[in-house]
C-alpha cells in the first residue's frame, strides 16, 4: 500500500520492500525485524521510538491500536524475554499531531502495552504516556511522551499535562541520583530544532515548545552526573544534537535514529523538510559498569536492491560505526561535542556527515542553507543561539569549549559490554490519497 498524489500514476511499480512514495510495507518491517534478531540475537532491550502509522490524516483509532500490537507481537516473538520499551510518536493517535494526555489506557490494554510493560509502570503510563523502567540495578529507563511537548501536536491545552512530564523527569532524575543509578532517555521527538527546512524565508521549525526545549535543556545541565544517554527518532535520518546550559556550555547530546520507513513526500513545497532514507536500525554498546556509552552501528537495506531480487533475502549491511566512522573514542557527549566542532571546521566531514544521514540516499542537493540548517541543528539546541547561528555569517559556533572528556575510573576493567538496538517504525495498514500542504506536513 502506498500514499499517492491525485491524477498520479498508479503504484503497479511500487516494489514489495516499498519505495519512496510510501510507507514501510509489512514485508519490510517483517525484514528489519529479522535483520535485528540476526545482527544482535541477545539484546538487553529494544528501544522503540514510535511512528507505527502511516503519514496520513484519516486514520481510525483502532488502527492505530490494531497496527501497534501487530509490530509489539512481532518484536516479542523476535526478542522473548527481553525488555520491548515503546514510546509514543507524533503519528501514533487519532488524528495525527493530536496527542492528547487521555485513552493512555487504551494503548496498555487495545495496543498490548500491558504486554510488553512492566505492571510497575502502567499507572504512570495511564495518566500521559510517560513511564521508567529500572531494567538493572544501575540503569532506569526514562520514557517521555516527547509528543506532549512537540511543536506540532494540535491538541488543546496541553500545558499542564506538559508541564507535569517535566515535573515528573526531575522526580526520575532526582531519585536515580539517589539511589546511584544511571538514566538512558528515551522519546521519539528530540529536543532542538529540525535539521532541514524549507527556505530561508519560512524558517527552521523548533521540535519542543520553546519555554519546554529551555526547561528541559536545564534539567539536563543540573543532572549531567546521572544521564548517560538520550535517544530519539522523529526526523528519519541519523543525527545528533549538543544540549547546552543558559550559558551555552555543553552538557549532554541526543542521539536520533533514522527510520524504517523509506517515505518522503511528494509535494515539491515540503520536499526539504522530508528525506528519502534507506530503512536503517541501530545497535548501541554501552559498558555494563559504568553505562558509558561506548559506540553505536547502523545497519542500513538498500530497497531498491531488494526490490529488483524479490526472490532473495534481503541483506541488511553495515553502514558506519561511530568510533571508526569519525576517529571517536566512544559515544559519550565529550567525544559529540568533539564532532560537532569538527562539522564545524571540515566541508568534507559535513558532506559525509550529510550523506550517511540517509544512508547516501536522498538526492536532493544539499545548497549553502541547507548545510547551514543541518550544522545549527547539532550545534544550538536553544532558540537564541540557534536564531544567532541562522544568518548568513560563517560564524557558527554557539557552544563554549569542550567539556573535560568523562573518564572511567575502571581503567582496566573488562568492558563487559551491554547492548541494546533502537528503531523507529512507520507501518502502512490502508491505501490512502494525500497532498500536504506547509500547515499538515509534521514528520
Amino acid at each position: 500500500m502506498c500514499h499517492l498524489v491525485p491524477n498520479r500514476p498508479g503504484s503497479g511499480d511500487i516494489g514489495p520492500y516499498g519505495d519512496a512514495k510510501c510507507d514501510a510495507p509489512r514485508l519490510l518491517v517483517e525484514s528489519a525485524v529479522a535483520a535485528m534478531r540476526s545482527i544482535e540475537p541477545n539484546p538487553d532491550f529494544v528501544l522503540w521510538t514510535g511512528d507505527n502509522l502511516p503519514h496520513v490524516k484519516d486514520v481510525l483509532w483502532s488502527e492505530v491500536y490494531a497496527e501497534i500490537r501487530w509490530l509489539a507481537q512481532r518484536l516479542s516473538e523476535a526478542f522473548p524475554g527481553c525488555p520491548v520499551v515503546p514510546t509514543l510518536g507524533n503519528h501514533d493517535c487519532s488524528p495525527p499531531n493530536y496527542m492528547r494526555p487521555n485513552n493512555m489506557s487504551m494503548f496498555l490494554f487495545d495496543a498490548g502495552f500491558n504486554e510488553l510493560l512492566p505492571s510497575s509502570s502502567w499507572s504512570t503510563f495511564e495518566k500521559a504516556g510517560y513511564y521508567n523502567w529500572t531494567v538493572s540495578g544501575s540503569l532506569r529507563l526514562v520514557c517521555l511522551n516527547s509528543i506532549l511537548w512537540y511543536t506540532g501536536n494540535r491538541a488543546p491545552a496541553l500545558e499542564r499535562s506538559a508541564e507535569d512530564q517535566l515535573v515528573w523527569l526531575h522526580k526520575q532524575l532526582r531519585e536515580a541520583q539517589r539511589l546511584g543509578q544511571k538514566v538512558f532517555i528515551s522519546g521519539h521527538v528530540a529536543p532542538g530544532f529540525y535539521s532541514r527546512a524549507v527556505s530561508p524565508e519560512v524558517g527552521v521549525s523548533g521540535l519542543f515548545q520553546d519555554g519546554i526545549n529551555e526547561a528541559y535543556q536545564d534539567l539536563i545541565a543540573d543532572f549531567t552526573d546521572v544521564i548517560s544517554g538520550q535517544f530519539f527518532g522523529h526526523q528519519h535520518g541519523n543525527a545528533f544534537v549538543i544540549l547546552s546550559n543558559a550559558n551555552g556550555r555543553p552538557v549532554g547530546s541526543a542521539q536520533v535514529a533514522a527510520s524504517v520507513t523509506p517515505w518522503t513526500t511528494s509535494d515539491k513545497f515540503n520536499r526539504r523538510l522530508s528525506i528519502t532514507t534507506n530503512p536503517m536500525v541501530r545497535l548501541y554498546k554501552y559498558n555494563r559498569t559504568s553505562t558509558r556509552l561506548l559506540d553505536y552501528t547502523v545497519y542500513y537495506l538498500d530497497f531498491d536492491k531488494a526490490n529488483n531480487h524479490p526472490n532473495e533475502t534481503p541483506k541488511w549491511e553495515t553502514l558506519y560505526t561511530l568510533t571508526t566512522q569519525y576517529g571517536l573514542p566512544d559515544a559519550s557527549t565529550a567525544s559529540m561535542v568533539n564532532l560537532s566542532q569538527r562539522l564545524n571546521s571540515s566541508s568534507e566531514l559535513l558532506d559525509v556527515y550529510i550523506g550517511l544521514a540517509t544512508a547516501f540516499k536522498d538526492e536532493y542537493p544539499c545548497d549553502s542553507f541547507c548545510r547551514q540548517v543541518q550544522l545549527c541543528s547539532v550545534l544550538c539546541s536553544r532558540a537564541g543561539p540557534h536564531r544567532l547561528c541562522m544568518p548568513t555569517s560563517t560564524d557558527w559556533e554557539c557552544n563554549a569549549p569542550s567539556p573535560e572528556p568523562a573518564t572511567d575510573r575502571l581503567t582496566s576493567y573488562h568492558e563487559n559490554v551491554l547492548t541494546g538496538v533502537v528503531l523507529t517504525f512507520l507501518v502502512v495498514v490502508c491505501l490512502v490519497v494525500v497532498v500536504r500542504t506547509k500547515w499538515d506536513m509534521r514528520m
